[in-house]
C-alpha cells in the first residue's frame, strides 16, 4: 500500500483527496501555475520530517509508520479504494 499511495491518492474522489491533503498539511499554498509554493505539515509529519531528526528516533517512526499504515489501509479498504 506504502508504494502506491500516490496511484490511490490520483485514483480517490475529490472529497477524498481533500481528507488526504488536511490529514498531511496544515497549510498548502499553490502557485497560480498549480505547483506548490509552500506546504506546512500536521504533526506527527512535521516532527519525523524536521531537519533536526535523528536516529536516535528510529525506532519511534517504524512505530508511527506501522500504525500509520495500519490506518491508512483501513481508511482506503473503506473507501473503496483498495486495488
Amino acid at each position: 500500500m506504502a508504494g502506491n499511495c500516490h496511484r490511490h491518492y490520483e485514483a480517490a474522489p475529490d472529497f477524498i483527496k481533500r481528507q488526504i491533503n488536511q490529514g498531511f498539511f496544515r497549510k498548502l499554498i499553490i502557485n497560480t501555475d498549480g505547483s506548490v509554493e509552500r506546504a506546512e505539515l500536521t504533526e506527527p509529519f512535521a516532527q519525523l520530517l524536521a531537519p533536526d531528526w535523528t536516529a536516535a528516533t528510529g525506532s519511534a517512526l517504524r512505530t508511527a509508520a506501522r500504525n500509520y499504515q495500519r490506518a491508512l489501509d483501513q481508511f482506503t479498504q473503506e473507501a473503496g479504494l483498495t486495488a
